[in-house]
């Protein structure tokens, strides 16, 4: 477990030595891991009636959403009426949020992530359907309360019925 750890932490500030890119520590990236989980958890039970996600941004922050009708959600006052929409407390969630295949680069100003999501709602009991995929494209900052999403842009890859 530790040469693993150690082999992460050599390759990441070797990558991130590059193009005076500042590099991520093992840390940065279990924190950001960490941002993605919290996400989808907060706002699929709209935590703190959406602020618990809104939390997770930087007060600029702009959400671009595009799943067909496209939008723009800026600030953390939208970003909490968007969470306290979608999200139902458990055990019951109107869809539960999946981010996977997670990918973390450096960037001159944080990180970049990358992730794909799979949405997954239970209609009945015992019965799951997969609702959309998407992927994820964020660009984050580290500030004084830790790794922030600045920057998110979903965009659907669930292909449309075409005749």
């Amino acid at each position: 477990g530790l040469s693993l750890l150690v082999g992460v932490g050599v390759y990441v500030q070797h990558a991130g030595a590059h193009e005076g890119l500042h590099a991520l520590t093992p840390a940065d990236h279990v924190e950001i891991r960490n941002l993605y989980a919290k996400y989808n958890h907060y706002v699929d039970s709209g935590k703190d009636n959406g602020w618990a996600s809104a939390s997770l941004w930087t007060e600029d922050a702009v959400f671009h959403i595009n799943l067909g009708n496209d939008r723009v959600v800026r600030g953390r006052e939208e970003l909490a009426a968007v969470a306290q929409g979608a999200g139902s407390p458990p055990p019951v969630l109107k869809a539960a949020h999946h981010a996977v295949n997670i990918m973390i680069e450096p960037t001159p100003d944080g990180a970049h992530g990358r992730a794909y999501l799979v949405m997954v709602s239970s209609p009945t009991q015992g019965a799951s359907e997969t609702g959309l995929s998407a992927i994820y494209e964020d660009d984050l900052v580290k500030t004084a309360d830790g790794w922030k999403f600045k920057m998110r842009t979903v965009t659907a890859v669930t292909p449309t019925n075409q005749s």
